[in-house]
C-alpha cells in the first residue's frame, strides 16, 4: 500500500476531498511560480503574435506567425477576446537585443520573449485544463475500480506529474488539451456515445495529429462491443465518423472560404521537410517511413484486439490503448508529446498493474529534464520583467553553458527514450502470445487441437 492510500485508508468522503484539495493546492503552487520564472520564449512569443494578428482583424493565416491547425488558433482567439474585455496587459511580447546571441545555439532558441503578465494569463487556462484532466482520470479510475482511494491516486499521478506541470507552465504547450479530448473520447466510446466520441476525437486530431493513430483500435473496440455484429458495429462507426466530419467541416470552413486551407497543414509539412538540405530531405523521408511503420503496427494491434478480446473487454481495451500509445511514441518524440501518454499510463498503473508507476515516474523525470535542457534562456522573461535577475546575468550563464548544451539536450533525450523503451519492455513482457494469435500456423494448431 502506497503513501497516498495509507492516508486515505478507512476514510470518509470529507477526507478524500481534503486530500484532493491538498493535491490541487500543491500542483497550482508549483505551476504558477514555475510558469512565471521559466518561459520558453520561442513558442509563447508566437502565441502573442497570433493574438495580435487576431486583434488586427486578420485571419489565422492572414499574417505570418501561425503554423498549427486552426483549433489552437481559435482557442487563442477566444482567450484574446477575454483578455481584451477584462484585462489591460500592456506590451505582451518583445525582442531582447542583449540575447540575440541565443539564436546561434539552435533554431528553436529565441531572443524573443513575453511579459510576465501576458505569460501568466496565457498559461492559466492550461493549468485549468490540467485540473479537468485530473478529474476525468478520477472518474475513469472510479468507474473501473469503484475505489475512491485509487481514484485519488490517479488524480495525483497526473496533477503532480513534473512533465504535465512543465509542458504548459514552461513551454506554454497545449498537449494537455489533446489529452483531455482523447480521454473524453475514451470515456464516451465506453458508454456507446459514438457521436460524442467522434466530436472529441475529431477535435483532438485537429489539435495535435497523434490521436489519429488510435482510430483503428477504437473501430475494433466498437465492433467487439457491438457483439461483433458487423452491421450494427459499422453503423456505430459511421455515427462516430459523422462526428469527426462535422468537427472537421466547422474547423476548416473559415479557411476554405478565405482560400488558406493549405496553410492548415504547414505544421506537418514543415516537420517532414526541414530546411531543404540533402540531410533534411533524408531525415524527412525517414520520418515519413517511420510513421508509415507505426500506422501498420497500429492496424495490426487493432486486428489482434478484434481477434483476441474476450469477456474482460473494458480492461483489455484500456491495456490496448496504452499499447497503442506506446507504439505511437516509438519514433523519438519531443517531451511535450508524451503528455498524451500520461493519463492512460496513470489509469493503467492504478487500475491494473502498479509496476507501471515506475516507467511513469521515469518518463516524467527524464522528459522534464529534456524539456528544461534549454540553457538559462528560460529565465529571460524573469530577467526582462522583474528585478530578481539581470539580463546580463542570464546571458553570461547561457554563454557559459553553451559548450555543454548539446550534451545536456541529447543526453536528456536519450534518457527519455530509455524510459520509453523500459515501458515497451513492460508492455511486451508476457504479451507475445496475443501477437502470435495472428499467425496462420498458430490458428491451424488451435483448430487441430479442437
Amino acid at each position: 500500500m502506497n503513501f497516498g492510500e495509507r492516508i486515505l485508508r478507512n476514510t470518509d468522503s470529507r477526507t478524500v476531498a481534503v486530500f484532493l484539495a491538498v493535491v490541487i493546492a500543491v500542483g497550482l503552487a508549483i505551476r504558477i511560480p514555475s510558469g512565471l520564472a521559466l518561459n520558453y520564449g520561442y513558442d509563447v512569443h508566437h502565441w502573442a503574435i497570433i493574438m495580435a494578428n487576431a486583434s488586427s482583424g486578420n485571419g489565422l493565416y492572414g499574417l505570418t506567425g501561425y503554423f498549427y491547425t486552426p483549433v489552437w488558433g481559435y482557442i487563442l482567439g477566444f482567450m484574446n477576446l477575454i483578455q481584451q474585455a477584462c484585462l489591460t496587459l500592456g506590451e505582451t511580447a518583445f525582442r531582447v537585443p542583449e540575447a540575440l546571441g541565443f539564436e546561434g545555439y539552435d533554431g528553436w532558441i529565441s531572443a524573443n520573449t513575453t511579459s510576465m503578465t501576458y505569460t501568466f494569463w496565457v498559461k492559466l487556462p492550461l493549468y485549468l485544463v490540467d485540473l479537468v484532466v485530473a478529474y476525468l482520470i478520477y472518474l475513469v479510475v472510479l468507474d473501473y475500480t469503484g475505489d475512491r482511494r485509487k481514484a485519488v491516486l490517479g488524480f495525483a499521478l497526473w496533477f503532480l506529474n513534473p512533465l504535465v506541470i512543465l509542458a504548459p507552465a514552461v513551454q506554454g504547450m497545449f498537449d494537455n488539451i489533446t489529452a483531455l479530448l482523447t480521454l473524453a473520447g475514451f470515456m464516451c466510446i465506453r458508454r456507446r456515445l459514438y457521436f460524442c466520441t467522434g466530436l472529441m476525437m475529431g477535435l483532438a486530431i485537429l489539435l495535435k495529429l497523434f490521436p489519429v493513430f488510435l482510430l483503428p483500435l477504437m473501430v475494433a473496440y466498437v465492433l467487439v462491443k457491438e457483439d461483433r455484429d458487423i452491421r450494427k458495429g459499422l453503423l456505430s462507426v459511421i455515427v462516430a465518423a459523422a462526428g469527426v466530419m462535422i468537427v472537421a467541416a466547422a474547423v476548416f470552413l473559415p479557411q476554405i472560404m478565405d482560400g488558406t486551407l493549405s496553410y492548415c497543414f504547414t505544421f506537418l509539412t514543415a516537420r517532414a521537410g526541414g530546411d531543404g538540405s540533402q540531410w533534411d530531405a533524408i531525415a524527412g523521408m525517414g520520418t515519413v517511413a517511420a510513421y508509415l511503420i507505426i500506422i501498420v503496427l497500429c492496424i495490426l494491434l487493432a486486428l489482434v484486439f478484434y481477434r483476441t478480446a474476450g469477456k474482460d473487454l473494458e480492461n483489455e481495451f484500456l491495456r490496448y490503448m496504452l499499447v497503442n500509445l506506446v507504439i505511437m511514441f516509438l519514433f523519438p518524440p519531443t517531451p511535450q508529446y508524451l503528455v498524451l501518454l500520461v493519463p492512460f499510463l496513470a489509469v493503467y498503473a492504478v487500475v491494473s498493474d502498479r509496476g507501471f508507476i515506475r516507467p511513469l515516474v521515469l518518463i516524467a523525470v527524464f522528459a522534464s529534464l529534456y524539456l528544461l535542457a534549454n540553457n538559462f534562456t528560460l529565465l529571460l522573461t524573469l530577467a526582462c520583467d522583474s528585478n530578481l535577475i539581470a539580463v546580463a546575468t542570464v546571458v553570461s550563464w547561457s554563454d557559459a553553458a553553451a559548450p555543454y548544451w548539446m550534451l545536456m539536450f541529447y543526453g536528456a533525450g536519450a534518457l527519455q527514450y530509455a524510459a520509453i523503451l523500459y515501458l515497451v519492455w513492460l508492455v511486451l513482457k508476457g504479451r507475445l502470445v496475443e501477437i502470435a494469435a495472428l499467425l496462420p500456423s498458430c490458428k491451424r494448431k488451435k483448430t487441430d487441437a479442437e
